[in-house]
């Protein structure tokens, strides 16, 4: 549970939202993507940003670690989930009301969250069918994404990508060591996600409990598959709301 939220600022003055995504008072959602390291998150949360013309970047739960120094980094403890959700609150009031802010605020400094203009961004606010304005879109991704229930309660539309302890290893290991075979990969690097993996495991419970109604897709599936997946079920949720 998160208790005693402090709803501080976001830091930075914010801006007016560049078009499409002025006029005031459009309605905000939010797309979470959980799983384990490696699944394919991040990779996805910045493509469904980008498909979705989302007017900031995906937020990630990696930016809330307390510190540095702390001796177990796969636990809900390590993460300041109060500032996480803090943000997250102010980030939608900001982005209802046509603005939007620089940065958030984090544990270790502020976090760029604003992107530049892009090519097909328009003049005009893109509209539905019956003529409303389409919402605007807010992307985060964490690995304990819906351990708390607040923040799971947060994300409008859930998804959750499966995967495969070997598949994610490797996976994570060819992130951080991308000239190096995975076939190859040393003990020390098994053992440690190994740790990654059975903490991963620990909480997963209490996130299935609180996503439900979450999308689960198979991270082993071609990228390109898996964004397509992710988008039809987003359209077809969007429509029911």
């Amino acid at each position: 549970m998160i208790h005693g939220m402090d709803l501080a600022g976001l830091g930075g003055a914010p801006s007016p939202l560049p078009h499409p995504h002025n006029p005031l008072h459009r309605e905000v959602f939010i797309v979470g993507v959980g799983g384990p390291s490696g699944s394919g998150k991040s990779t996805l949360a910045a493509a469904l940003a980008l498909h979705l013309k989302s007017p900031v970047t995906p937020i990630s739960m990696d930016d809330y670690w307390i510190d540095d120094h702390i001796p177990n980094w796969e636990v809900p403890e390590a993460l300041d989930a109060v500032m996480f959700a803090s943000e997250l609150t102010r980030l939608v009031e900001h982005l209802k009301q046509g603005q939007l802010p620089q940065f958030a605020q984090a544990p270790r400094g502020k976090v760029a969250i604003a992107r530049p203009p892009r090519e097909g961004d328009g003049d005009t606010a893109p509209t539905t069918q019956n003529g409303a304005r389409d919402p605007i879109v807010i992307v985060v991704e964490g690995f304990l994404l819906y351990h708390w229930v607040e923040i799971a309660q947060m994300c409008t539309h859930k998804i959750f990508i499966k995967g495969s302890e070997k598949v994610c290893r490797e996976r994570r290991y060819h992130r951080k060591y991308p000239q190096r075979d995975p076939a190859a990969m040393p003990v020390s690097y098994f053992e440690f996600y190994k740790n990654v993996w059975d903490h991963y495991v620990r909480f997963l419970p209490s996130q299935k409990e609180n996503c439900g109604d979450a999308l689960e897709i198979d991270g082993s599936s071609v990228e390109d598959d898996v964004l397509t997946i992710a988008l039809t079920h987003l359209a077809t949720m969007s429509d029911r709301r």
